[in-house]
């Protein structure tokens, strides 16, 4: 990346693969088993849900996720390139001629994702 040029990756939902008990908590203020499959689907499929379910605020706006000790990112095995489905971006009709733009990327498979649109790669 040049310097002083922004550059940003929003992740907007994940799929848990470990603390969705913490999760539960955090998000319906129960334990997991007393989740629906619904709300165990919902825990972190959206961005406001996933920084409940994260306990994420406005402080860790901004966050150097490669150097935070705080929160950061562990690598996994990629996905099979294909299930990775691209399509455009949803609820975003402010964007004006970026509303058309590819720029969301989700994987096929996952229950987590909150709306699956526009299938074709």
């Amino acid at each position: 990346a040049e310097t002083d040029t922004p550059q940003a990756v929003l992740i907007r939902a994940l799929e848990p693969v470990e603390g969705m008990e913490s999760m539960a908590q955090l998000r319906y203020k129960k334990s997991l088993h007393q989740c629906s499959k619904k709300e165990k689907t919902g825990l972190s499929n959206g961005p406001g849900k996933l920084c409940q379910a994260m306990d994420i605020s406005r402080s860790e706006n901004g966050l150097d996720l490669v150097n935070s000790k705080h929160m950061f990112l562990l690598e996994d095995d990629p996905p099979d390139k294909k299930d990775i489905i691209t399509s455009t971006r949803i609820n975003i009709g402010y964007a004006e001629e970026a509303i058309h733009f590819p720029y969301r990327f989700y994987i096929n498979s996952s229950p987590y994702v909150s709306v699956k649109v526009n299938t074709s790669k």
